[in-house]
C-alpha cells in the first residue's frame, strides 16, 4: 500500500513544482520529496517497531476491557 501512494504522492508533487512556477521545478521538487520520504519512513518505521514490540497478552487485554 506504501508504495503506489508514495509514486502518486510524487507524481503530484512534481505536477506542483511545475504549474505556474517560472523558477526550475527541481529545487521545489526535492523539497517536497525529502519532506515525503521523511514522513513515509517514519510511518514504516513506526509500524515496524508497533509490530515486533506488542504483546499478544496486551492485545487479549485490550480488546476484552474495549
Amino acid at each position: 500500500w506504501s508504495l503506489p501512494t508514495l509514486a502518486l504522492l510524487c507524481a503530484g508533487i512534481l505536477y506542483l513544482a511545475t504549474a505556474n512556477n517560472p523558477d526550475p521545478p527541481t529545487p521545489a521538487f526535492l523539497t517536497g520529496a525529502k519532506t515525503l520520504l521523511t514522513a513515509w519512513t517514519t510511518a514504516l518505521a513506526t509500524t515496524i517497531l508497533t509490530t515486533t514490540t506488542i504483546n499478544e497478552n496486551q492485545l487479549f487485554t485490550y480488546f476484552k476491557n474495549s
